[in-house]
């Protein structure tokens, strides 16, 4: 979350972006678990994350939102 903060632009929202990394997280967890046996998953929690739902997070700034080519007017210089 730090790493967000400090490469904010002008269109950060915390709230947008707390929820849209815990989503991340909690989709990263289900297919997790979808992939477990039966016998694994009965004895596996379903409401903790581990390290595994939140490996793929990367601290790149190419992939933010501010980067990805927008719809819409231009700016004239």
């Amino acid at each position: 979350m730090n790493f967000l903060y400090e490469y904010r632009d002008k269109y950060f929202g915390n709230a947008r972006t707390v929820r849209q990394v815990v989503a991340e997280a909690i989709k990263n967890q289900n297919l997790r678990l979808a992939g477990l046996s039966n016998q694994d998953r009965e004895s596996t929690s379903s409401n903790v994350l581990t390290l595994d739902d939140v490996a793929s997070f990367r601290m790149d700034k190419e992939d933010f939102f501010f980067n990805k080519q927008r719809i819409g007017f231009r700016k004239r210089g």
